[in-house]
């Protein structure tokens, strides 16, 4: 993207001013909302001056990756999209499109917002892979979320429940807030609030998955899609209780010598060292970083919302990569991820709602890792060029169709310039996504 200038917008929170580039405007470092540690978020309103809105938002306290790892080597060579770390963290970027790019039939962007993968514990929404530039390009907003992560982003103890009657939820709390900041300011980015989706990848997945199960988005999403992300009854372990969270949490504590008040006043840098050891004990008790039911955010088993009937009647689009959808040497169809995928579609047509599915089959070229887990973000992102594999004409043509799915998802709830139907018990449809 070529710089232009600056560009300000007139919100009802305040002038915010960002980059206008040849292609796009670009808000970045947005702050959604404030939270002190484990306390819900609350949602920005409004702020004094003009908002600039130049420099890309903190992300989480995280694991670095190295080149000596297969994702640090894949994803974080390039040092100019690192972004520093806090514990203050609740940031987005937004990424509008110019008036050439929206078409004559209509008066106003639809939305899509990004939730990255990274297992709960890593990642952030403006690493190399994902750029907002191609889908604004095709007269879509594009939102890409920072939230809190690990032990910042999932910390349980009757403290907080005493305090809140909740605890532990936070990283989903943030999730939400993201959604409803963006909502608020929708009128003021040119946004059609009727035409809202949401999407992720890995535990973005997972979380999109989780948002779709809590009462607290009812009515404001038009649309989901969830990449290699997604555990309807193939769970690696089932959704957890606050309370027993909480009783992983004593016996840390106590394991450790620490009081919840130490804790709670800990250094954030200090506080992330003890994020992995206190993951193991989480999962002794059948827990981890992702929500857990607390009787508010998340009032059952996201199975059991979605065998009830208890999600948005909206469409869905779902898939993997072959790589993380093979069991052995099976073919990936055997595998009880993809498998899961299919269910769903399966409930999803019982309720009268639709599902699109998809596998991603392309064999990344420049070594023999095939089809791996988070492969398919290069192509939906349009971001080849950021990465050191030798890509060629016939990987950003795919790119090119995946992300004019992806769009006309987002604008009409259906894929269908790819002859893509819906899957059904009838019409046994995935959609193969390989170079050509």
């Amino acid at each position: 993207m070529q710089v232009i200038g600056r560009k300000q917008f007139q919100t009802k929170a305040g002038v915010i001013e960002g980059i206008e580039f040849d292609t796009c405007y670009e808000l970045r470092g947005v702050r959604y909302a404030t939270a002190q540690r484990w306390t819900a978020p609350q949602m920005v309103k409004n702020w004094d001056g003009v908002y600039d809105a130049s420099e890309y938002g903190k992300r989480c306290f995280q694991h670095h990756w190295t080149m000596d790892e297969f994702y640090g080597k894949e994803f974080y060579t390039d040092s100019s999209f690192e972004v520093p770390e806090s514990e203050d963290c609740l940031f987005m970027t937004i990424t509008i499109p110019k008036a050439e790019f929206l078409k004559t039939d209509e008066k106003r962007y639809p939305i899509a917002i990004w939730y990255h993968g990274g297992g709960f514990v890593n990642g952030w929404g403006t690493e190399a892979e994902f750029s907002g530039e191609p889908y604004a390009k095709r007269g879509v907003i594009l939102v890409r979320v920072n939230e809190r992560l690990n032990i910042f982003g999932s910390f349980y103890h009757e403290e907080l429940v005493k305090r809140d009657g909740i605890c532990g939820n936070y990283q989903l709390m943030d999730h939400i807030a993201a959604l409803d900041f963006v909502r608020y300011l929708v009128d003021d980015l040119g946004g059609d609030l009727n035409r809202i989706s949401i999407f992720g990848q890995s535990a973005g997945g997972m979380g999109v998955e989780q948002m779709i199960c809590s009462p607290y988005i009812k009515g404001k999403v038009s649309g989901a899609i969830f990449q290699s992300g997604f555990t309807f009854c193939i769970a690696s372990r089932p959704q957890g209780s606050m309370q027993v969270a909480i009783l992983a949490s004593q016996e840390y504590l106590k394991a450790k010598k620490l009081t919840f008040e130490e804790i709670e006043q800990m250094p954030a840098e200090r506080l992330y060292a003890l994020s992995d050891e206190y993951l193991e004990f989480l999962e002794r008790y059948g827990v981890g970083y992702s929500a857990v039911i607390d009787g508010d955010y998340m009032r059952e088993t996201c199975e059991d919302a979605i065998l009830n009937g208890r999600i948005p009647n909206i469409p869905y689009l779902l898939g993997c990569c072959s790589g993380d959808g093979r069991m052995s040497d099976g073919e990936p169809q055997d595998g009880p991820f993809y498998q899961s995928m299919v269910l769903f579609c399966k409930v999803l047509q019982s309720q009268g709602k639709r599902g699109y599915l998809y596998l991603f089959d392309r064999n990344m070229p420049g070594d023999d890792a095939g089809a791996f887990h988070a492969a398919d973000l290069w192509y939906v992102f349009g971001t080849l060029k950021h990465s050191w594999r030798p890509f060629d004409r016939k990987d950003e043509e795919l790119s090119e169709r995946m992300i004019d799915a992806w769009a006309e998802f987002f604008k009409t709830g259906k894929p269908d310039h790819e002859n893509w139907p819906a899957y059904t018990n009838e019409m046994t449809f995935t959609k193969k996504w390989n170079v050509e």
